[in-house]
């Protein structure tokens, strides 16, 4: 008999069979493993260029180098000067006081919302002291660490939190969702793991610029069962992107306990089926960054991908919207304390081959609480115009290309001095001219490479160009539209491809949530100018899973430009303009008209209308190849006119509605 024991399932008794796990602390317990029982300097340290199975004993073990009275033994020994951990703790010490002052104003409702990251200050301080300033961070929510070790104001941080004037990113984002352009330090966003294939995207671009720079990001136990986190573990082993991933284990992820996260016994050994190197460290360790990202800029392009045996967030809330001591253990921080950052007790302050750190450690926390952390600085933030609103469509679009959007080089008039073409071979052309004028721009989908896509659109590119601007992608729409938005905030021009409109869905996420709000959620100071492209609609006899047409499900996102074409001479002319503008643009393509006659280097506007005026009984708004349709039936019969909006999302907005109170409108 199973656990769950006899029960009715549609009026019948049934013997359950079904395992749910149940997390082993919630009554008490040991840690898993005790830090104590694994031999400190065990572990060798393998060559930075090792393939993932290499690192098994690392990824699946546990690397310990702080034996039990705090010496750093081993091959894994970074040799740190005391002036270097003093530096570490002081930045940790004040990341905790800026804590406390920000929950405290929270509970006194200057704040909406706080999120600690007790117990987690070596994470993103030791991450931030081994990198440089030019390397990317695209971090999750408990990253403070990151801003405070790379200079961040504090006054502007708590300007933020509490939503004032001098917010950089105008009070679009709950507190704790940072941006700063200047540090390197990408917009936060909610919607968690969307930011691992991001990370790796802009990693790529470091890559094909020849770079030494890195890009690093995070995300919790939890977020490890997300499709994203795959998408990115896949895609930097694929294109071995300078990178490092990291998994931050703190047990639970609100109520949901990390058994749930994962079935096996590490998050690091998740990295070992990619061929990722893994390494699975104790949270204390905060400086084992530093041998690696140095390795990673000596000629190793492997990324590694590193996963810490963090603390759990036993020692606080998730956030200040929930209470713990519901759902986990009471002993819980007893029984995780020797994983602790050395914050808490002598033993753990008083690192040996450090002297005075004991008086440090009380000289940094007075100045961490007189002057460092911003109970002056808070006082300057609160009075400063609070509550300060702008105008709510700030950012949302630049409006604006490398080029002035809307202008033809040419008039488009055609005539004998231009060749005729197709839209496919006008899509074509459009690209082939791009990358011959642009170097940031680069190609990539499935089967976009080599093959030239399975409509031969991106034919030739690779053979032109290199291999390095069009290329193959895996099977995974997901991963696609992620490292494009980490190249396009990383100073390139990705084009992506989509095989078929009908398989955009599993990139919805990154389409509508990430890539449309990162200029609006960042305050303008990130954006992303990427064009997907993707053939919609029917006309080729493909069945319901090859025919769709789903363009108004985007012409709902604000911060999205919906493009679609109805001739070659628009194909060429409109492509083009979505790959100048700095926003990001979904370029449809209908199928229908693909073999369907044009060429000319120009560009055509997106914030205009094609308008063919002859009646005035009936006008007709439509767009692709029903524009075509409705054009050849008005030149044989009925006084209507046709009106065919290229740019979807900017003018069905605007156009429609001034149309609307003028004459009636038959959309077909």
């Amino acid at each position: 008999m199973s656990d769950f024991g006899v029960v009715k399932i549609m009026g019948e008794e049934t013997d359950v069979n079904m395992h749910v796990p149940v997390p082993p602390h919630r009554e008490g317990g040991t840690a898993f493993p005790s830090p104590h029982d694994i031999p400190a300097g065990h572990h060798s340290k393998p060559s930075i260029d090792c393939a993932g199975e290499e690192t098994r004993e690392l990824a699946y073990g546990l690397l310990r180098v702080l034996n039990d009275d705090d010496e750093a033994v081993g091959e894994w020994n970074p040799e740190l000067t005391p002036d270097e951990l003093r530096t570490a703790l002081e930045h940790m010490v004040r990341i905790r006081a800026y804590d406390d002052r920000m929950m405290m104003m929270q509970r006194q409702g200057r704040l909406s919302f706080y999120m600690k990251c007790l117990g987690e200050e070596a994470v993103s301080v030791g991450a931030a002291m081994a990198m440089e300033n030019r390397d990317i961070v695209v971090p999750s929510y408990r990253q403070q660490g990151l801003l405070f070790v790379r200079g961040r104001s504090l006054v502007d941080m708590i300007s933020h939190c509490i939503t004032n004037s001098n917010d950089n990113v105008k009070g679009r984002q709950m507190p704790v969702h940072y941006s700063w352009k200047e540090g390197n330090f990408v917009s936060i966003s909610s919607p968690v793991g969307t930011q691992f294939p991001q990370a790796v995207g802009a990693a790529m671009a470091f890559a094909y610029r020849g770079e030494d720079s890195i890009a690093c990001t995070w995300l919790g136990e939890g977020t490890s069962a997300q499709g994203d986190f795959h998408y990115g573990l896949n895609f930097a082993s694929v294109y071995q992107a300078p990178c490092v991933l990291v998994v931050v284990n703190n047990q639970w992820a609100i109520s949901t306990h990390r058994n749930l996260a994962h079935g096996g016994p590490s998050f690091a050994a998740r990295g070992i089926p990619y061929n990722v190197a893994s390494i699975r460290v104790m949270v204390k360790i905060c400086w084992l960054f530093m041998p690696r990202t140095n390795g990673l800029r000596t000629g190793s392009s492997r990324p590694w991908t590193h996963a810490f045996g963090n603390v759990p967030l036993s020692w606080d809330s998730h956030s200040s919207s929930d209470d713990p001591s519901i759902y986990r253990p009471g002993e819980g921080t007893k029984i995780w304390a020797p994983w602790e950052t050395p914050l808490i007790g002598s033993k753990h302050t008083s690192l040996r081959g450090v002297s005075g750190m004991m008086l440090d450690m009380k000289r940094c926390k007075l100045n961490a609480k007189r002057n460092h952390c911003g109970i002056q600085g808070s006082r300057n933030s609160w009075y400063s115009q609070r509550r300060a609103i702008p105008p709510l469509l700030r950012h949302c679009l630049r409006m604006s290309t490398k080029r002035s959007l809307g202008i033809c080089w040419n008039n488009g008039a055609g005539g004998d001095l231009m060749a005729q073409m197709n839209i496919i071979q006008a899509v074509n052309s459009a690209l082939h001219n791009m990358f011959e004028r642009d170097e940031t721009v680069v190609s990539f989908g499935e089967d976009a490479g080599f093959y030239g896509g399975v409509f031969r659109c991106t034919s030739g590119l690779q053979e032109k160009f290199g291999k390095h601007r069009s290329f193959d992608t895996p099977l995974a729409e997901g991963g696609i539209m992620g490292i494009a938005i980490g190249m396009g905030m990383n100073g390139l021009r990705p084009v992506a491809e989509i095989q078929f409109a009908d398989y955009i869905f599993p990139g919805f996420d990154q389409i509508t949530n990430e890539l449309a709000k990162l200029r609006y959620r960042s305050g303008g100071e990130y954006s992303a100018p990427v064009t997907i492209r993707t053939p919609c609609g029917g006309g080729i006899k493909g069945g319901h899973y090859h025919s769709q047409s789903p363009e108004a499900y985007f012409t709902h996102t604000p911060g999205l430009k919906v493009v679609i074409c109805s001739n070659p001479y628009d194909a060429k002319g409109l492509l083009i303009s979505s790959i100048e503008c700095n926003d990001p643009v979904i370029f449809f393509e209908p199928k229908r008209l693909y073999n369907g006659p044009f060429d000319g280097d120009h560009t055509a506007a997106m914030v205009k209308w094609d308008s063919h005026p002859k009646g005035e009984v009936l006008r007709i708004t439509t767009t692709s190849h029903w524009a075509r349709q409705r054009l050849s039936e008005q030149a044989r019969k009925s006084p209507f006119s046709v009106m065919e909006p290229w740019c979807m999302s900017q003018l069905l907005r605007q156009k429609t509605v001034v149309s609307m109170l003028k004459s009636s409108i038959c959309e077909l």
